[in-house]
């Protein structure tokens, strides 16, 4: 029986980003068991009164800590790895553009697998936090060229009618990862130690790459077991145009900086970037801020409950699943336009979510409810991967996918190091539970601005052209950069 090509492929992309999104998470996890904890937070808002001053005053400790970082240099830890990510957006995805992304995607994840094999033997030593901060750092900068490598690959193996559906499922594996490695890496520190998450994970990364670079081609007219009816059927139908070889060797010279300048002179661009940036505020601020506002405002610990934890992950996942079915469906059977549609998800994914997020600030007594709606607001941007994410990306620039995947992404990251600094400034140290709560409503309505601003620019601004910098042919006037 004949199974699809381009149907592997997207299994592969999927499983390929539960394993980069393992690698990501897996030192936020193993820190916990990694560094000691002197004592737990005050709650003002333990609704416990009987048991406050008591849970105030209870200390534990670690004795199995294997490293003394203060919480700064945990921070830096964590920040190290979005550092990277945003830096080398762009040079990613020309990496991608310019060599492929079977190696980009297969060879940046294999060295990220091996960073994290290398890990624990070297967080242990003298020389422990700054070899740590490179070894986090490097991972960051090797995972900048995967989505942006993989977006090249969907332009040029995908159909424009089953885009919405593809990239709905395929891109999703993030999420699912996240689903998946929490309560993985959670059960591995459990029953053998911190050191094996990072082991595991580099393991079954380094398998899934060796499966990636036997069955994955760049081109479905490379493939060596494609059928012929479904390479003729995708070569006319993609948005993609293929190069000779000698428009490839002109690819490989275009300098970065002329390329940038005329992305960044694009309004669609400009939107898109927008778009990414508010829609990694939101969620930043809801998946890593989220817990936070549960433990301090709702004396409820989210990380306690596993099923909790995941729901909004799930939530994403099923809600980028069936919103990616309706956007396909409707634009398969040419009912509404594909920028109509895209516009529609956009819609969904930022206004409905900035309303959970204002309602949630106000739901400070019920944590149930607060769940619930996180979970809801959650699914409903998963929206963004028929919206934003891939698809009009792949309508105004599919041949130059790569490097505009890397700077609308790489724009995007920057929330992951402003979020928390904001979150910090703006709640400080309240003195009363009151004051706790005001301060938690102006985080949570930030992001539910930015979404209402960035969903009405996308709306009005969004257009259904290929922008000229995608075929535009450069010359290179001094160097690589210019």
């Amino acid at each position: 029986m004949y199974i699809a090509k381009r149907f592997i492929l997207c299994v592969l992309m999927f499983t390929g980003l539960i394993t980069n999104y393992m690698l990501r998470v897996n030192m936020s996890i193993a820190i916990v068991d990694l560094v000691a904890s002197d004592s737990q937070d005050v709650n003002l808002c333990n609704t416990d009164k009987d048991n406050a001053t008591e849970r105030r005053t209870i200390t534990r400790k670690d004795n199995s800590s294997k490293v003394d970082w203060d919480t700064s240099q945990v921070g830096w830890v964590l920040s190290a790895f979005f550092i990277g990510y945003a830096i080398f957006q762009v040079p990613g995805g020309r990496i991608a553009e310019i060599y492929g992304s079977k190696k980009t995607f297969g060879i940046t994840m294999a060295v990220c697998a091996v960073l994290a094999l290398i890990t624990p033997p070297i967080l242990t030593t003298s020389a422990g936090f700054p070899l740590v901060l490179v070894i986090r750092l490097l991972q960051g900068a090797m995972e900048a060229a995967s989505f942006p490598a993989l977006n090249i690959m969907v332009s040029k193996w995908v159909p424009e009618k089953e885009k919405s559906n593809f990239v709905s499922f395929a891109f999703v594996g993030g999420t699912f990862g996240t689903i998946f490695t929490y309560p993985m890496c959670g059960l591995i520190i459990k029953t053998m130690n911190w050191q094996a998450v990072f082991y595991i994970t580099g393991a079954i990364t380094l398998v899934w790459c060796a499966v990636w670079m036997f069955l994955v081609s760049d081109l479905p007219e490379t493939h060596m077991t494609i059928s012929r009816l479904e390479r003729d059927m995708i070569v006319s139908t993609r948005g993609y145009k293929a190069l000779d070889t000698k428009e490839q060797s002109r690819e490989s010279e275009i300098p970065i900086l002329q390329l940038l300048k005329d992305m960044l002179s694009s309004y669609p661009t400009v939107i898109l970037m927008l778009c990414e940036f508010s829609n990694s505020w939101g969620l930043y601020t809801l998946l890593t801020e989220g817990p936070t506002f549960f433990k301090e405002v709702l004396d409820f610990d989210i990380g306690e409950n596993g099923l909790y934890s995941s729901l909004p992950y799930i939530g994403r996942f099923v809600g980028a699943q069936i919103l990616g079915s309706i956007s396909g469906f409707f634009v398969a059977r040419e009912i509404v336009a594909p920028v109509a549609m895209m516009k529609i998800m956009v819609i969904t994914e930022f206004i409905f979510p900035a309303i959970g997020l204002v309602t949630l600030s106000f739901m400070t007594s019920e944590a149930v409810l607060c769940v619930m709606v996180m979970s809801i607001a959650f699914g409903l941007n998963g929206a963004c991967y028929a919206g934003h994410f891939g698809n009009y990306i792949l309508r105004i620039a599919p041949n130059r996918a790569g490097s505009i995947m890397g700077l609308t992404n790489g724009f995007g990251s920057v929330a992951g190091i402003i979020v928390p600094l904001v979150k910090s400034a703006i709640v400080g140290e309240p003195e009363t539970c009151d004051e706790l709560i005001s301060r938690w409503k102006i985080i949570f309505f930030i992001p539910a601005g930015i979404y209402t601003v960035v969903a009405i620019l996308f709306t009005i601004f969004a257009r259904d052209r290929v922008e000229e910098y995608d075929q535009k042919e450069y010359k290179r006037k001094y160097n690589v950069l210019w």
